[in-house]
């Protein structure tokens, strides 16, 4: 039977594991923020007509089009977004039963 040492949390400030998880967590949380920001643009830039069916470099479209592709690519953030959220529900609620 594995046993949990428990941590008071006047203490818990002085613990170099605290201060280590705290600063991949915090890592995390922003690596994650600046892929969900730069998520429109990379793709508008990535894949250029192709998000529309359209053959051709973004360079070498018109406004409608660029228009269109902004459009998919923020639905795709969006929805990238909306994975993010309901992942750390998700994980966070599988770990708690799992007792990790």
């Amino acid at each position: 039977m594995i046993t949990h040492g428990h941590v008071h949390v006047n203490k818990v400030w002085g613990i170099p594991q605290f201060w280590l998880v705290w600063m991949v967590l915090t890592m995390n949380v922003s690596a994650g923020i600046g892929v969900i920001g730069m998520a429109s643009p990379m793709l508008q830039e990535v894949f250029g007509g192709s998000l529309i069916g359209v053959a051709g470099k973004f360079s070498m479209l018109d406004k409608t089009q660029l228009t269109a592709i902004a459009g998919v690519a923020a639905g795709f953030a969006a929805l990238l977004s909306l994975f993010n959220i309901v992942g750390r529900f998700f994980w966070a609620s599988l770990s708690d039963k799992l007792g990790l």
